[in-house]
């Protein structure tokens, strides 16, 4: 229950990022695909992966094709995000969160 709160929560308002760490964890199997359902209908806008360096990252993927959606923006507290669209059609965003940083070289 809450974590279906949390989440819940986080949907409440429009948001121009969203990042989610392992939304399925402490539901049952129903709330496990419902989240998956939910997750797979947002990540139809554009999936985030998170890069060491996001400005390169968006001029190496222009420079193969790719044309700018958002430009790279600072979010504040080192966060930065932005997205391209591939020569397909598909939105491809990529970020640098410090906080995912400290938690891989604590793992």
């Amino acid at each position: 229950m809450k974590q279906r709160l949390g989440l819940a929560a986080a949907l409440l308002r429009p948001r121009e990022l969203l990042v989610l760490d392992e939304p399925t964890n402490g539901l049952d199997p129903q709330g496990m695909r419902e989240i998956r359902s939910l997750v797979r209908g947002l990540a139809a806008d554009g999936t985030y992966w998170h890069v060491d360096d996001v400005e390169a990252t968006v001029r190496q993927l222009l420079a193969v094709g790719a044309r700018e959606k958002d430009a790279p923006f600072h979010f504040g507290a080192g966060f930065v995000a932005a997205s391209v669209v591939d020569p397909f059609g598909n939105v491809l965003g990529v970020m640098y969160n410090p906080h995912y940083v400290d938690v891989l070289r604590a793992s």
